[in-house]
């Protein structure tokens, strides 16, 4: 999200941006993009990224023996 230039970007790798159906993450930006015009950043990237797990687990589930290779806590950069 970049307020400054007014813009939102959903960015996903190329092996799971190969199984969604293409303008998916138009979808996203467009839901993230809605609930900031109704007053709250903060609502609209939750609201983003609860959608993102609806489509990663409908496209790409976690199968037996999955390992997480990314850790799971957000940080500062």
């Amino acid at each position: 999200v970049s307020l400054f230039e007014r813009r939102v970007e959903v960015l996903a790798d190329e092996g799971i941006n190969a199984k969604v159906e293409p303008g998916t993450w138009d979808e996203v930006v467009r839901l993230i993009l809605d609930v900031i015009r109704r007053g709250s950043l903060a609502d609209g990237l939750v609201a983003g990224i609860e959608r993102c797990g609806d489509i990663l687990a409908a496209h790409v589930p976690i199968r037996a023996g999955d390992t997480n290779e990314l850790s799971n806590t957000v940080r500062e950069v």
